[in-house]
């Protein structure tokens, strides 16, 4: 579980970085193939486009305007967050600025509300946070998330955005449903979370760790490298070909296989169809609306939807279930692992380190890409989360009060179960960040 005012906040500007990095694509872009990416993965398939759309008209307005008088200073952050004064006219930086060069210090950018993109005070009304961030825990425990293969998902969603009664019911389903889970814990405890985790699972701490082998993938490769003939003469199936274009898999076509790449994005097309036209409805609904002939017309669009989202649905269960008989078929042999130099707590923190490095990089070059005139560019940082209004703060709280109570009880599962490993001995201690941290700077 996750904080859920950190969880949206954290979605919001993950969602804005990712888009900003596709400001630098060039037109005949295309997607790697044999890779996921991630505009493919739920739910920034729908966020990442969502906010492209609504950053790209905006710089273009900001790179129009002219460029900013001599002399004119802004506000910069260094790698390690020390502030420091840039006059791009000059090309000079300055750790500090005299009297006259501070009358001439532009105010500085605040993330959260710009002109280069949606203000998290709009965004969070809209109604793609609706449906997909607010109380989003909530709706991936329960299997209701607008990603769900269930054909009510819709439906009883719908009616928990509109019935306080049904929403605390589903809470307290929710509730007793993590009660079961085998290990529940929390990003804002993670490395007491990952100790709880490793126990639940009788993986010790100070055991040996390992890493994949590559006879997996390699079988793999060569396996799509087979057409469908080919492999009916040598009596071995193909894995179906991922391709990256947008045609849609035709059952007509006869001896190729499915492609399940292209049969997720046909669901996903009909995904989305289905909630614009929920929205459609639920707006009918909330503005009371009396046309009959209309409301009957959105009804029964809705249900034809859901009709051919479930039948896309189908098919990629389908298609998923025959690349995993495939795999057998090719009898793909076992994973060789091999043991890693430290222990699996050591390689875990290691390996979260590195992660946080890169990830931070590359969030500080994609946000290169907004910037003003004047040379004032976006950063998210706690300190730019301290200084958004607390009435905004406390709006977000309100509009996932369930996440809250689920994540509430989280903690509390997590320390209860915390407890009863510590006294059963089975609890260990990742071991110091400082030699995961040391394994990390010498690669």
């Amino acid at each position: 579980m996750r904080d859920p005012v950190d969880r949206f906040l954290s979605a919001y500007e993950f969602a804005i970085e990712v888009a900003a990095r596709q400001l630098r694509r060039s037109k005949n872009y295309t997607k790697p193939r044999n890779r996921v990416v991630t505009d493919d993965v739920w739910p920034w398939s729908y966020l990442i486009p969502y906010f492209a759309e609504d950053i790209k008209p905006k710089m273009a307005e900001v790179k129009a305007e002219p460029l900013m008088a001599p002399g004119v200073w802004s506000e910069q952050r260094s790698d390690d967050g020390q502030v420091y004064y840039w006059n791009k006219f000059l090309n000079m930086s300055k750790w500090t600025l005299d009297e006259s060069e501070k009358q001439h210090l532009v105010p500085n950018l605040d993330p959260y509300n710009n002109r280069m993109f949606m203000p998290l005070a709009e965004f969070m009304k809209q109604p793609i946070a609706r449906e997909l961030l607010h109380n989003g825990e909530l709706m991936q425990v329960l299997g209701l998330t607008n990603y769900s293969h269930w054909q009510g998902a819709s439906q009883l969603r719908s009616c928990m955005l509109q019935d306080s009664a049904i929403s605390q019911e589903l809470l307290d389903f929710a509730l007793k449903r993590i009660e079961k889970f085998t290990h529940v814990g929390a990003t804002d405890r993670l490395f007491e979370s990952v100790e709880s985790a490793a126990a639940a699972l009788n993986m010790p701490l100070d055991g040996p760790a390992y890493g994949a082998g590559e006879a997996s993938s390699a079988n793999i490769e060569r396996a799509r490298s087979l057409t469908w003939a080919e492999a009916m003469k040598s009596g071995e199936a193909p894995l179906p070909q991922h391709s990256d274009d947008d045609a849609s898999y035709d059952q007509s076509a006869g001896s190729d296989s499915p492609d399940v790449h292209q049969l997720a994005r046909l669901a996903r097309v009909r995904r989305m169809a289905v909630s614009e036209l929920q929205r459609t409805w639920n707006a009918a609904v909330e503005r009371k609306e009396t046309d009959q002939a209309y409301l009957r017309e959105v009804r029964g669009e809705l249900n034809a939807a859901r009709a051919e989202l479930a039948e896309a649905q189908q098919q990629l269960v389908a298609a998923r279930a025959e690349e995993v008989k495939m795999r057998k078929v090719l009898g793909e042999q076992p994973q060789k692992d091999k043991t890693l130099e430290l222990s699996l707590g050591a390689e875990f923190q290691r390996c979260a380190t590195r992660a946080q490095n890169r990830n931070k990089s590359r969030k500080k070059n994609s946000l290169l890409n907004l910037r003003l005139n004047d040379y004032r560019q976006v950063y998210f940082s706690k300190e730019d989360r301290k200084a958004i209004p607390a009435a905004l703060i406390e709006e977000i709280k309100q509009l996932n009060a369930l996440d809250i109570a689920l994540h509430k009880r989280a903690l509390e599962l997590l320390e209860k179960r915390r407890s009863h490993q510590t006294t059963a001995g089975k609890l260990q201690a990742l071991p110091p960040v400082a030699v995961a941290q040391h394994r990390a700077q010498r690669e």
